[in-house]
């Protein structure tokens, strides 16, 4: 499958530069602070971390019937986040997407259940509103 050119993913270099820095700012801030781990042991955490964090994305779509996906966990810019440190581990731009489109089917469904139960309204110009039956849902007010 072809790539669309829209992507943004880090480049190599860029990468390999931001990792040296983060790595030397931990490096420095685990020597100067008492009773920390050696750099080693904080790097096989935080690798430790990213699997979990693979393993749970990759649980969670199981569990709703999505698998099949490949999420391609990597580090990729993200775009939403603020200059200059958007670099993340995280899913693939267009998984992303694809991840996105799972939620937005599942609530248009169970919207598409709830009008057929009756439970929304038209509301004026504001569009429809769920019906506050029970007292705003059982809150009483």
């Amino acid at each position: 499958m072809a790539r669309p050119k829209k992507e943004k993913e880090v480049k190599q270099e860029s990468l390999e530069t931001q990792l040296w820095k983060s790595a030397d700012k931990l490096r420095k801030y685990l020597a100067r602070t008492q009773g920390n781990i050696v750099i080693n042991q904080a790097v096989a955490g935080i690798q430790k971390l990213r699997s979990l964090h693979t393993r749970m994305d990759n649980a969670v779509f199981e569990a709703y019937g999505w698998a099949g996906h490949d999420l391609r966990h990597d580090f990729y810019e993200v775009e939403y986040l603020p200059e200059p440190d958007r670099t993340r581990f995280t899913l693939h731009p267009a998984a992303r997407r694809e991840v996105l489109k799972h939620p937005l089917a599942l609530n248009h469904k169970i919207h598409e259940e709830e009008v057929a139960a009756g439970l929304w309204e038209k509301k004026g110009k504001t569009g429809k509103t769920l019906k506050q039956q029970e007292g705003q849902m059982g809150l009483g007010f």
